[in-house]
């Protein structure tokens, strides 16, 4: 009836699925509690919701793809985080290396120009 009485908004057909972003339970990042936070406060998102949402009976599929068809920045922003994560991960091995830097290499990285060659 929500529907009907244009308090409650559906998908079209063939816009769920399709957007998965991994989850990262050791630094609890992108879960779906995460993903939800971008529906608070936004009446047009949570248009696509059911009132009184349990976060954990809905799929975090399902979130991403309302965030994609009707709030694709918030969408993006996600997906950016996603692909800084894995670009950690990729390069660092999830460790955090520390560079010591002498004073004089300090220096000279201030006074740094670079040469258009």
């Amino acid at each position: 009836m929500n529907v009907l009485n244009g308090k409650k908004k559906l998908l079209p057909l063939g816009c769920v699925g399709g957007f998965n972003i991994p989850y990262y339970s050791k630094n609890k990042q992108l879960t779906k509690d995460d993903i939800f936070k971008k529906f608070v406060g936004d009446e047009n998102l949570m248009a696509f919701i059911p009132d009184d949402p349990d976060v954990k009976s809905i799929s975090q599929e399902f979130l991403l793809s309302v965030l994609f068809y009707a709030g694709r920045d918030k969408y993006l922003s996600l997906y950016e985080q996603y692909k800084d994560l894995e670009m950690q991960r990729s390069t660092t091995g999830k460790r955090k290396f520390i560079a010591k830097i002498s004073d004089e290499m300090l220096i000279n990285l201030r006074n740094y120009n670079p040469v258009n060659i």
